[in-house]
Order: C-alpha cells, then structure tokens, then sequence
C-alpha cells in the first residue's frame, strides 16, 4: 500500500484505539516477550532461514530467543503465505509495508482538537471523577496541555500498520481480512469498507483479480484462549455501545419526530429522550397514557372535543 493510503489508514482508525480504555493493558500483553522458538510450530530450520532473509520482526539468531504476541502472529500470516508459495522477497516487501510506524503527534500535527480528547480520555483513565474535575477547573489541565513534557510524549506515541491492525481486532473486535495479492500490495476488508473499495483506484489496481484473504480473528482465536471468532463484529463500529443503545431504541420506529440527547460532566451520553408523533383516538388515548416502563410524557392537541395531534416523550438512562 503507498505511504499515503497507509497514513489514510492510520489516521482514520489511531484514535479510537488508543483511547479505548483497555488499551494500554492489551499492548502491554500483547508486547510481552514470552514465546520461545518451540512454541512456534515451525522447525529451528525455518526460523532460522526466515531470519537470514529478514522476514520476522527481530532477527536476532539463536535459541534463547523470545517472541511477542504481535511477532507470533506475523508468523502465522508467514505460515499461510508460504503454503500459497508467496515467494520470500515479496513476503519481505510485505513486511516492510505493514511495519510502516506513524507517531501520533505525525498523524495529528494540526488536529488540536483530538490531542486535546486523548489527553483527556488518559486523566480519566488515571483519576477520580471528582479528581478530574479539581484538575480542570484549577486550570492544570491548561498548563499541562502547553506543557513542552505533554507535547513530546503526546508525539512520542506511535503504532505501526500491523499493530494496529492487531489492536482493531483485539480491542474493538473488528472482523477484519487482510488481503495480500501476488506483488505484496496489501488492503484490509471488512464489510463496511466494501462499498469505499469497490470505488477505490488502489482496490480497482491491486485486488480486482485473485489474492489472498487471511482472517486476523481466526489467527488470534487460535493464540488467545480469552479470545473468540463469534465475538467479532462483522462491521467497523464508529459509535460506542451509548449510540448503539439509542439507535436501537429508535430503530424500529416509523413516527419519530426528535432525539434529544443529555451528556454527563465527562462529556459521556447519560441521557436521551425519545419524541414520537402518536396517532391515537380518544378511546385510545388513556391506553398509550399507561405504558409502562421509565418516564414519559405525553402533550395533546385536541379540536372540537377529537384529538388531532399527540406526542410522546420518553427518557432512558445510560
């Protein structure tokens, strides 16, 4: 994939990752060096050969070595492509793609707006809710985002291509196919970007004939004994489990007239209210008065004794 299409890609999906709560506990796992070479599943002779030709993570010989989890998949992927005969100098072309590693001061140099976000999602992560609020209002927070130690290790920060890759599947459980055709160009599938890719120049050039399609879920349910395929979202998801909530609520109704939507102090989704248009008769009406369930509120206009409009709001917590 060219430089830009893979900064394209970091761009569009860094953020979310790194803001996910979990994610620094993931990397650390994920980092952690605790495979020896017999837990690979390879001989001592392919490894090495692999290594001569540069196409593991680290190649430092011999038998002391230690793999990460990161490492342990790309084994895999290198596992799959030899048994499709990839030839070894396009598996390292591959490679050197997939490692192309941006800095989030790099992706978000002019983008005030998601520096401030993540350092904000990191206090929170760190502090109580109360301790949070003490630090902004005393203006800290201001002091600590001009700060020259913020902003080095805000840019210090940094993913490369195939790690977040990994993190997408393994955090966000992202359903995603990496695709690898004959030259080493490489794209990830999912089915929300079906649609972008049937439109895209670089998809048209690289994988409108055969290729090769590798589950990232599949490989990491085989590794991970916490980790399944069926939890997978068939979807990239770009709204949190608050939004799904409320588009559920909505889903199935055909009268919706407004949706308002209530934010905690954290700038979280706490609260949302729901504004139908009912149509009800006067019999009716005392009916659609005692639904049951959480607060709502009811407004009728009525003309000459019918009812000719009717609304009803309801509330649902968070």
């Amino acid at each position: 994939m060219a430089l830009s299409l893979a900064q394209q890609y970091l761009t569009e999906h860094y953020q979310q990752v790194i803001g996910d709560s979990n994610y620094q506990a993931i990397a650390e796992k994920l980092k952690l060096k605790m495979f020896s070479p017999k837990d690979l599943g390879i001989t001592y002779r392919e490894l090495n050969h692999w290594s001569s030709k540069n196409l593991l993570f680290e190649s430092t010989p011999g038998k002391m070595r230690r793999f990460n989890l990161i490492e342990l998949v790309w084994i895999e992927i290198l596992k799959v492509l030899r048994q499709y005969n990839l030839s070894l100098e396009i598996i390292k072309a591959l490679k050197e793609n997939l490692l192309i590693t941006f800095t989030f001061g790099e992706l978000f140099e002019v983008d005030e707006e998601t520096i401030v976000e993540v350092a904000k999602l990191n206090l929170q992560k760190q502090m109580s809710a109360h301790e949070y609020d003490e630090f902004v209002l005393s203006g800290e927070f201001d002091k600590m985002l001009l700060s020259d130690e913020f902003r080095s290790d805000i840019d210090g920060i940094s993913l490369n291509i195939f790690e977040l890759i990994l993190f997408e599947v393994y955090i966000l459980k992202l359903n995603h196919k990496l695709l690898i055709n004959s030259y080493g160009f490489w794209s990830v599938d999912n089915e929300l970007f079906n649609d972008e890719l049937a439109k895209s120049a670089y998809h048209l050039e690289h994988f409108e004939k055969s290729y090769i399609s590798i589950s990232i879920g599949s490989l990491l349910s085989g590794i991970f004994e916490d980790y399944s395929v069926e939890d997978l979202k068939g979807t990239w998801r770009l709204i949190n489990d608050s939004e799904v909530k409320i588009l559920d609520a909505i889903k199935w109704k055909t009268n919706v007239k407004s949706v308002t939507i209530r934010f905690n102090e954290h700038s979280q989704v706490d609260l949302f209210e729901v504004t139908e248009v009912l149509k009800v008769s006067p019999q009716q009406y005392l009916k659609n008065l005692m639904v049951t369930g959480g607060y709502q509120q009811i407004s009728v206009v009525t003309q000459k004794g019918d009812i000719v409009h009717c609304e009803r709001t309801t509330k649902q917590k968070i």
